[in-house]
């Protein structure tokens, strides 16, 4: 039927190496238990839901739906392993800078922006919050 290739191990990891990002590793402060009711309690604290249609999945949104952040954590829910933002067009290129200046990589297509990295930094989620409030206090 057809013929079977054979590459090398080196050619193996290079293609490999196309498709797939080497993820930094995150300092480990805290044991990972505590870290993932850490995250997820300062999540819940502000304002996100959890999203019972996707496990490990934490929303919050405008009053009008015209914004919004959806956030899948890692399986020991230590780290944000996507974000998802979805939005107005200069808005999504606000948040694509402030991921840009946290060297986080993300895939931007119209109104909508997904990171390919996990992170956990709580400064730039508490920004993503204060865009949710901004907007629904007419401040945007």
């Amino acid at each position: 039927m057809g013929k079977r290739l054979i590459i090398t191990e080196d050619e193996n990891q290079r293609i490999l190496g196309l498709y797939e990002q080497e993820i930094p590793a995150m300092p480990e402060t805290t044991p990972t238990g505590e870290r993932k009711g850490e995250l997820i309690k300062f999540l819940t604290d502000n304002n996100f839901e959890e999203n019972t249609s996707y496990i490990g999945s934490y929303e919050i949104k405008t009053q009008d739906n015209s914004f919004g952040v959806v956030l899948t954590l890692t399986p020991d829910k230590s780290q944000v392993k996507t974000a998802t933002v979805v939005g107005p067009e200069n808005i999504i290129s606000q948040m694509e800078q402030l991921f840009n200046d946290k060297k986080i990589p993300v895939v931007k297509t119209e109104g909508k922006l997904v990171t390919r990295t996990p992170f956990s930094d709580e400064e730039l989620i508490k920004t993503m919050i204060a865009k949710v409030k901004d907007i629904d206090n007419g401040q945007l």
